[in-house]
């Protein structure tokens, strides 16, 4: 399977290849441990360095940072030729995760539960959803407790950057080690109200001192169905 070209410490570290990390870094005037610590994602380069970086790998500064831009084909590793054409091209590849949403346990950051990837303008997912690429994954929904806003079997995509409830929105929480996505209502005092769609369920309040056992994975910005 292929992975995406998502994130400057995965980038680097696809065009580093496989060069000693060291004589790399002595060859651009950084200490190895600075280098391990972007490669880590610990930190990031500054300006001059960043130059550097992209000037020994010959590649782009916009394709290292945003994975849009040029790449010499040499520099390309094997395997990656398609997500990063489809990358200079303006598309993110965005994975999709073999979990459905009320279906049952399963992690939105678990590299084994990616079954494929999709491509999405980058421009539209910066403009129109608000979010960085690399937030953003795929799940199924399952289920008829959002009916008829979302539909069983429909495509939500997720923005695992939000890990809190910030308004009345959307959500996919974890309950009982469980995925569920539900509309959820905050009050002023904390507590909060999990709420489906379709009327033949019933909502939910949770209280503020109960709030720990209510993990948010993500909130749903978009939805896509077969008709």
């Amino acid at each position: 399977m292929t992975r995406p070209v998502e994130g400057f410490p995965y980038r680097l570290a696809s065009v580093l290849g496989n060069q000693s990390q060291r004589a790399f870094a002595r060859k651009i005037g950084i200490s190895a441990t600075a280098l391990g610590q972007y490669i880590s994602g610990q930190s990031e380069p500054t300006r001059p360095v960043l130059i550097a970086i992209a000037d020994a790998l010959d590649v782009s500064i916009e394709w290292l940072v945003t994975g849009e831009g040029w790449i010499r084909p040499e520099a390309i590793p094997k395997g990656l030729e398609a997500p990063i054409a489809m990358a200079a091209a303006g598309y993110a590849m965005l994975p999709r995760f073999d979990v459905s949403a009320s279906a049952g346990p399963g992690l939105l950051t678990d590299q084994e539960n990616i079954v494929d990837y999709m491509a999405f303008r980058t421009e539209w997912i910066r403009r129109a959803v608000g979010a960085r690429p690399e937030d953003l994954c795929l799940i199924t929904a399952l289920g008829d407790s959002m009916e008829p806003t979302i539909r069983s079997g429909d495509l939500l995509l997720i923005d695992r950057s939000i890990d809190r409830i910030l308004d009345d929105a959307i959500y996919v929480i974890v309950r009982s080690e469980v995925l569920v996505v539900k509309r959820i209502q905050r009050f002023f005092k904390g507590a909060v109200v999990i709420k489906s769609d379709n009327p033949n369920y019933i909502d939910e309040t949770i209280g503020a001192g109960d709030l720990d056992d209510l993990r948010v994975a993500g909130r749903v910005r978009w939805i896509a169905r077969m008709i």
